[in-house]
């Protein structure tokens, strides 16, 4: 293709490019055995890709979803610029699939020859009229109308795609970023940026107005002069490519070569551009970074590598393996856990549900506060200055808790009792109550009192904080220590009872020898 400018001179330039386009994006020979295998994995490859995009689609979906459903509407989830990056990557995923599959529909539909005889004659043997078309010129006209039109337009979405494809790769660079600041050490990059993002912000800001005095100084003065300061888009160019990577394009030459006192003008302003954005802006740049570096090194200067937190995970995996169950894993432990938790909260229910006069005060006491709101949550004050509050469901569990474990202890004393005046031979008379339908586990008459001095006593509405992330999982990793205790001190039990055991077998034997003595 070939284009004619004309100049406000006179002269005429000439600009040639050569576009090219694979008509055959899949084709390869029958006996080309490599070609053929390279067809395959070009073919999955692009199946795992298209997989991919539907799928993560999919999560996106599923966590506007879920925003939506817990707050009722979507601003928790657009909140995140994150969230943006996300969905502009994919869409820009999913437009370059259907941009590539309309693209080889395209090419499949393309259709033209070799040559086309627009001439009389081609080898123009004429006399004369030697570019005399054929047909009246016919043939030229398809081949402008129908072949270069189509040629034209595949281009163009040809272009576009790459386009897309360009600028995605820089997005999937940034979601790499964010899916790896999971690890302090591995997400150094979104850290460093995120601490020094208010100074960033303030440097871009001072840098951009120092950029376009620069840009408009430049067309003014020398715009008819200097071919890269000829209009603003020139100037633009050269602006901006001088301060990010100190390419002039040619400008400093040309400035220092000005004619009369221009040439001043030219050596002033290439000087102080040199030193604002070169010697000083930049400076402030790397100091920039460098703070924001020094401050996420510190943060993170006690956490394991990523190869270190692998390795732990292995061991402990491959010990947890080969202990044939005496050693729990992460998994295993945070899912007995939830175990305990989930028995202990049926055990609780199923004391409430023997208790319903208890349940029935306590929601009579929450239904008499008519000042209620719908998002507080209904506390017992305790003290007067609320330091010390009980939500009425952790206080009902509470209780609950503290009855069955009364009660638990009273069963056991009594049982022990009993062991002891069997030995001795005494008949008991009482008999053991079975838990009926109407009258089962009831409160004792102390915890009874307990329990309706504190919800009759008058509460105090608060609102419940929200538990951070992090406090969960600390109390999920107690919870963990708990249960490992727990396990270490029944070993230890069984290591106290197999030596009590192993003691009173060597002493009955010696003393079975002395009376065989």
């Amino acid at each position: 293709v070939s284009e004619f400018l004309f100049t406000q001179a006179g002269s005429i330039l000439v600009e040639s490019t050569a576009d090219a386009m694979d008509s055959q994006p899949y084709y390869y020979e029958k006996n080309d055995k490599k070609a053929e295998n390279f067809y395959y994995v070009r073919r999955a490859f692009e199946a795992i890709f298209c997989v991919s995009c539907l799928f993560t689609f999919c999560i996106e979906l599923f966590q506007l979803g879920a925003a939506m459903w817990k707050n009722g509407h979507p601003g928790a989830y657009f909140s995140s610029v994150w969230n943006y990056i996300e969905l502009l990557s994919i869409a820009m995923h999913i437009s370059a699939i259907l941009l590539w599959i309309l693209h080889v529909e395209a090419v499949r539909k393309f259709e033209t020859k070799l040559r086309f005889d627009v001439y009389v004659d081609p080898l123009h043997r004429q006399e004369a009229r030697f570019l005399q078309f054929a047909e009246e010129g016919s043939t030229l006209k398809y081949f402008v109308d129908n072949v270069m039109d189509d040629f034209v337009a595949i281009l163009d979405s040809r272009g576009i795609y790459v386009t897309i494809n360009g600028i995605n790769i820089f997005l999937c660079l940034l979601r790499f970023f964010k899916a790896a600041d999971f690890q302090p050490k591995l997400g150094i990059v979104t850290r460093t940026v995120g601490k020094s993002f208010q100074e960033l912000a303030h440097f871009f800001a001072l840098l951009s107005m120092v950029c376009l005095v620069y840009l408009i100084f430049g067309q003014v003065v020398f715009g008819d002069k200097v071919q890269q300061f000829s209009s603003l888009g020139q100037s633009a160019q050269t602006v901006i490519g001088w301060t990010l990577s100190g390419n002039d394009r040619g400008a400093g030459e040309r400035l220092f070569e000005l004619p009369g006192n221009l040439a001043v003008a030219g050596a002033v302003y290439y000087t102080t551009f040199a030193m604002i954005t070169t010697l000083m802006l930049l400076n402030f740049l790397i100091a920039i970074f460098s703070e924001g570096y020094i401050r996420v090194q510190n943060d993170s200067h006690s956490t394991s590598s990523l190869v270190s937190e692998l390795t732990f995970l292995v061991k402990g995996w491959i010990r947890a393996a080969v202990s044939q169950g005496k050693i729990l894993n992460e998994k295993q432990l945070l899912k007995r856990v939830r175990l305990m938790i989930a028995a202990q909260q049926t055990e609780m229910l199923a004391f409430n549900d023997g208790n319903l006069d208890a349940k029935e005060l306590l929601q009579e006491q929450g239904e008499d506060d008519s000042d209620s709101d719908e998002e507080g949550t209904k506390m017992i004050a305790l003290t007067e200055d609320g330091d010390v509050a009980f939500e009425v469901d952790e206080l009902r569990r509470t209780i609950s808790s503290g009855v069955i474990s009364a009660k638990n202890m009273e069963d056991s004393k009594s049982q022990k009792k009993e062991a002891s005046d069997g030995k001795k031979g005494l008949k008991h008379t009482s008999k053991k109550t079975s838990p009926t339908k109407d009258n089962s586990k009831k409160f004792t008459s102390g915890t009874q009192e307990i329990f309706d001095s504190v919800v009759n006593a008058s509460y105090t509405k608060y609102k419940k904080p929200e538990i951070p992330q992090l406090d969960m999982k600390v109390a999920e990793m107690h919870s963990m220590m708990l249960v490992m205790c727990k396990q270490i001190a029944e070993l230890k039990e069984d290591l106290v009872s197999a030596g009590g055991k192993k003691k009173s077998s060597a002493e009955e034997l010696s003393r079975s020898e002395r009376q065989r003595l």
